[in-house]
């Protein structure tokens, strides 16, 4: 029997796993995907139009009752197909432009630049369910952390993730499918508590680059140089002879999505070496120091010069600073953001 789920005030964390549809399965999500992605872009035109006429305070229609417009009576009048999945992929969907439009209104109260949100075009295509009675998740191997996920309206489907966990922790799920065609599914998971050791230093403070990824010194004396691993750069050639593929299939072609979702599969596969590169790095800088330090750079602006550009989104500055920040601050360490303009790199 599963816990009862208590996650409301706990710390949380995700964790992915691999999905694997059948094919009666795979169109029943894609059914799903477009009902998601044409919810959303529904509110945020709605929300559009009237930021753009200047409907503000009260003159805002709540959003209890829009989400009721789009969600409830487009199933009734003009588009009934929209019965055909789970009411709570709507809500959600809906609740994600919602928060969507709400941090653009709060970046631009604070004199930030924020455009509307984007509509949702053909690409990575998600949605998510929550709710204790809409999740269901069992395993069946928890040796090979093997089990299968209820998706509401479709029925059971296998997954594979990299630990067995209990399913009554879980908070919600979110589905996904990339441009290469396969699948994945993120779950939500209350965080486990860590600590740091007795050992580690008090403060380490970290410069980023291009020569090494992060340089930088703690307060017991230790001396921190880490090379960039540049995946982008090393995959180059295999990602160029993917787009001269692409470039030479008829466009609408079977042959040329084939070829896209090839070249989509090379482009995730360096964006997943990347991330768990960060990710070890990130985790290594959190638990060797209570307190760590990093400057703040201006990298759209740096990312300007065209030599060093394409150097600088492969180093991912900016994902690992985050990757740090939260890090630290799960471990009850504390993170600081050092001025662009300290000298910190003479230092």
């Amino acid at each position: 029997m599963s816990k009862k789920r208590d996650t409301k005030n706990a710390p949380l964390r995700g964790l992915v796993g691999a999905l694997y549809p059948t094919p009666t399965q795979q169109k029943e999500l894609t059914k799903v995907f477009g009902c998601a992605r044409f919810v959303f872009n529904q509110y945020i035109s709605y929300r559009q139009w009237e930021f753009e006429h200047g409907y503000t305070g009260d003159k805002k229609t709540p959003y209890s009752e829009v989400r009721s417009l789009i969600t409830v009576n487009n199933k009734k009048t003009q588009y009934p197909w929209l019965g055909e999945v789970s009411s709570i992929v709507l809500q959600n969907a809906v609740q994600q432009a919602d928060d969507a439009y709400r941090n653009m209104v709060a970046r631009r109260s604070e004199k930030k630049k924020a455009s509307m949100p984007r509509r949702k075009k053909n690409g990575t295509q998600s949605f998510r369910i929550t709710g204790t009675r809409a999740i269901k998740i069992r395993f069946v191997d928890e040796k090979r952390h093997r089990g299968h996920v209820y998706i509401p309206k479709i029925g059971w489907i296998k997954f594979h993730c990299g630990l067995t966990f209990d399913p009554g922790t879980v908070s919600s799920y979110t589905v996904k499918q990339h441009r290469d065609g396969s699948f994945a599914i993120s779950f939500t998971l209350p965080q486990e508590e860590k600590f740091h050791d007795s050992d580690v230093a008090d403060v380490g403070g970290f410069d980023v680059g291009l020569a090494t990824l992060v340089a930088g010194s703690d307060s017991n004396g230790n001396r921190w140089v880490i090379d960039p691993p540049k995946f982008y750069r090393k995959s180059q050639r295999k990602i160029a002879r993917r787009l001269r593929e692409v470039s030479r299939k008829k466009k609408g072609s079977s042959n040329r999505k084939k070829a896209v979702r090839k070249l989509a599969k090379q482009h995730r596969k360096v964006k997943n070496q990347r991330t768990n590169y960060l990710h070890q790095t990130s985790t290594m800088m959190a638990s060797k120091n209570h307190a760590v330090a990093m400057e703040t750079l201006n990298v759209a602006g740096m990312a300007r010069n065209r030599k060093l550009a394409k150097s600088i989104y492969d180093a991912s500055w900016s994902t690992l600073k985050r990757f740090v920040e939260y890090k630290c601050v799960q471990r009850g360490g504390v993170f600081v953001q050092v001025d662009q303009f300290v000298p910190s790199s003479q230092r």
